[in-house]
């Protein structure tokens, strides 16, 4: 007789296939807290492959191709020596009203579809089309041109990127005629980021925090901010009245200099105020000291024009006004405290180009230190003719 059913032992009901050769057992437990119910859809119902064991007070049990009815219980196992059992509660399904929640083994609201397709984790009323949520920020709209994915916490907010210490991190800017044309770059490698418009990088934030413009290299050494671009580098703008465009601070948050500019011009200032100074004395003997600076006509090896110019050459002034002339004679560039050092390298080592030589730190004059001495000059050269007018 095919398809026997058997009842074996108290509380366990078998029932073999069309050839007696293999059978399915229902089991129920020796103690049951109240009634329960197997119901058998109309649909072809498979049996598993492998022991199963349900534990709900009512369980509608599909097959693949069958759509869940609302309020099924779908079961998952864990395939953890544990062998607990994690369900997914789908209700709400009439009326295209969307999935209300996938709850946790301890019933907790994990995530939720909205009829609108959205998606909520730890969210049951999406703001956005998936709203990840730890903990209520107290706003309750977000903007609706960015509402595709909302991260959401009452302390801190962010989304973190992993990668490998060679590798990069990024994200993509992409529109109909290019994928990338915008990017936003994380080099683990070179500890730098990068920042990309219209498919080019534009911008860069260097390991040693300096911060590069229109170009990915500096041509000095460790430089702050190092722009490059074809016209004009930098427009400064007061919004309202005449005054500082800039101020030089030194490393006592002192103002040492400014550029201001009026209605009519611009001025370069240092400090000079009286205030600042002591041990004041009239210069003498300016002429003296005039005498000594030896200007000269010359061209820069880089000019390629060879155009000629006037001017000194900064070792021979330093002697005579010390205070307008920067670095020392025949100097080379060292590293300094503070730099970032490559390995092997010390503070106070030579640095060097990429073919291993030296790095010249040229001298450089400042031709307005020199006016003091100018004037003067004039003054003893207008009283000698004075003196001799009146003789």
């Amino acid at each position: 007789m095919a398809g026997i059913i058997e009842v074996k032992d108290q509380g366990k009901v078998r029932i073999y296939d069309a050839d007696n050769s293999n059978y399915v057992d229902i089991v129920v437990p020796s103690t049951v807290s109240s009634n329960r119910t197997i119901t058998i859809p109309d649909a072809t119902f498979t049996i598993p492959t492998a022991d199963t064991v349900f534990s709900s007070s009512t369980i509608t049990g599909q097959s693949a191709e069958t759509s869940v009815a609302d309020d099924d219980l779908v079961l998952i196992s864990d395939t953890s020596a544990s062998g607990a059992l994690k369900k997914m509660t789908v209700a709400n399904l009439t009326a295209n009203a969307g999935v209300a929640g996938i709850s946790s083994s301890a019933d907790a609201t994990a995530m939720t579809i909205t009829d609108a397709e959205k998606i909520g984790i730890g969210e049951t009323t999406p703001l956005g089309l998936v709203h990840i949520k730890q903990a209520d920020s107290g706003q309750g709209t977000v903007n609706a041109d960015t509402s595709q994915l909302v991260i959401e916490d009452n302390s801190t907010a962010g989304i973190t990127l992993l990668g490998g210490t060679g590798g990069t991190g990024a994200i993509f800017f992409g529109d109909s005629g290019d994928n990338d044309i915008g990017l936003i770059e994380y080099d683990h490698g070179a500890n730098s980021m990068a920042f990309k418009t219209n498919a080019t990088e534009q911008m860069r934030l260097t390991d040693n925090g300096s911060m590069l413009l229109g170009g990915t290299a500096t041509q000095a050494s460790t430089p702050n901010i190092y722009i490059h671009a074809a016209g004009a580098m930098i427009f400064l703008r007061r919004k309202t009245s005449n005054g500082n465009v800039a101020e030089f601070i030194n490393t006592s948050n002192e103002v040492k200099g400014s550029i201001t500019v009026s209605s009519t011009n611009t001025s370069y200032n240092t400090s000079s105020d009286y205030r600042l100074k002591e041990n004041v004395a009239t210069m003498e003997d300016a002429t003296t000291r005039l005498k000594q600076l030896q200007p000269k006509r010359f061209n820069y090896i880089s000019d390629e024009s060879n155009t000629v110019v006037d001017g000194f050459l900064a070792h021979e002034v330093s002697s005579i006004v010390p205070e307008a002339i920067t670095g020392e004679k025949d100097a080379i560039k060292v590293w300094q405290e503070g730099e970032k050092l490559p390995e092997g390298v010390s503070v106070g080592d030579n640095k060097l180009d990429e073919n291993g030589n030296t790095i010249p730190d040229f001298q450089s004059i400042d031709q307005s230190k020199l006016v003091p001495l100018l004037v003067k000059t004039i003054q003893e050269l207008e009283a000698r003719i004075t003196t001799l007018e009146n003789a």
